[in-house]
């Protein structure tokens, strides 16, 4: 009996114990200073899923004018950066405002007056042989009757039958020969006007020249390269497994860092159908206007394209949310205690990210100095310092 009474008078000092250690607790948890924290609310709102890959500016228009004939440069027209462009109401040939260059035009004049003497001397023989031909002609349809009477001999008629048929073989091979020589002069004209190289673009800026005057260039040699800023692709290339998510017609955005801060639009104009074989990748392009040429063909870009969205969403900052291990967390604010709450996360929407589960809309929760809470401790917010105004220059 007595043994029975010590232990049940232990119990219940233990259990005496317990309580007053757990008064203490809570006692010295009061009065730990509450931790500084920034709140705001979960909202309600649009959230999208992009496609971030680097790409480059190049121009629609962008040619190299490679010399068509042979022969040293005797007129060099351009430098880099100059503009060359057609005018308006003015003959082709006429035009001085998209002259490359010029080539030495003596040995094409000459072949081009070689050509027109052989077209003159085919056309003289043409002509001459068809007015037998026609004189023949006639003198057969007269003789006919005569020699069907038989007043004309049948040597005499086979005769001039077989000069007829000599002569309508002559005119065959003139008519042969003026259309070979018409097709010379043309392709002499054509290669006279060759020597004179222009710019192939309405309106352009010269890129690049390869050449200078007094060189001898060879058919095919690149001479100079022109651009017409008006129009960019932007090259993006997307990997296989995201290509099935881009849309043709849809707008993407994109930054370049000549111009920091400021945002560009165009439209997903191609896919290409066929992938690298190495990479994997396909080219994508995206179609920009261009009208103030403030993009310049070879400038790096980086590329944001959406391919999801979802409208009334709950949204929270994306510094509300602490991540430990594979679990995210954030804290709601209840009365000045911060409250552990699991969290599963959708989109990212620039500064915010969806939650799919964990908090409802208008709930209030920690946005800055979650990393040093834990669950239940006591809070106090203060509110964001103001941030400086930007010193005005001084006089």
């Amino acid at each position: 009996m007595k043994h029975l009474i010590c232990v049940t008078l232990a119990i219940s000092l233990a259990i005496v114990g317990l309580a007053c250690a757990k008064k203490s607790s809570d006692a010295d948890k009061d009065k730990k200073p509450p931790k500084p924290v920034q709140v705001g609310e979960a909202t309600v709102g649009t959230v999208e899923r992009v496609l971030t890959a680097p790409g480059s500016v190049v121009a629609v228009r962008d040619v190299w004018i490679s010399a068509e004939v042979s022969g040293r440069v005797i007129g060099k027209h351009v430098t880099e950066g100059q503009r060359v462009y057609v005018e308006p109401d003015v003959p082709a040939d006429e035009q001085t405002t998209n002259l490359i260059a010029s080539i030495d035009p003596a040995d094409y004049q000459r072949r081009l007056g070689q050509a027109q003497a052989s077209l003159k001397v085919a056309e003289a023989g043409l002509e001459q042989f068809t007015a037998t031909q026609k004189g023949l002609a006639d003198k057969i349809t007269r003789n006919r009757p005569l020699y069907e009477k038989g007043t004309i001999s049948e040597n005499a008629w086979d005769d001039l039958v077989t000069r007829k048929e000599e002569t309508d073989a002559q005119v065959a091979l003139y008519e042969a020969r003026v259309e070979e020589a018409k097709q010379a002069v043309e392709i002499a004209a054509s290669n006279l006007a060759k020597t004179t190289v222009r710019s192939p673009l309405a309106e352009a800026l010269v890129a690049e020249v390869a050449f200078d005057a007094g060189e001898f260039v060879a058919v095919g040699q690149p001479m100079a390269r022109v651009v017409n800023l008006d129009e960019m692709w932007v090259d993006v290339e997307i990997g296989e497994s995201r290509v099935a998510e881009i849309r043709l017609g849809h707008e993407a955005t994109f930054r370049v860092p000549a111009y920091p801060g400021e945002m560009f639009r165009g439209l997903i104009r191609s896919i290409s159908p066929v992938g690298d074989p190495a990479s994997r990748n396909f080219l994508m392009r995206l179609a920009v206007e261009n009208a103030d040429h403030r993009l310049k063909g070879g400038m790096f870009a980086v590329v944001t394209i959406p391919v999801n969205n979802r409208s009334g969403v709950t949204l929270v900052p994306k510094s509300a949310v602490r991540q430990e291990g594979k679990f995210r967390y954030i804290f709601l604010v209840e009365g000045d205690t911060a409250v552990k709450r699991l969290v599963k996360l959708g989109l990212e929407a620039g500064d915010a990210v969806e939650l799919i589960e964990g908090v409802e809309p208008g709930r209030k929760i920690v946005t800055i100095g979650v990393e040093e809470l834990n669950n239940g401790d006591r809070i106090k917010v203060i509110e964001p310092k103001p941030q400086p105004e930007a010193a005005g220059a001084q006089p």
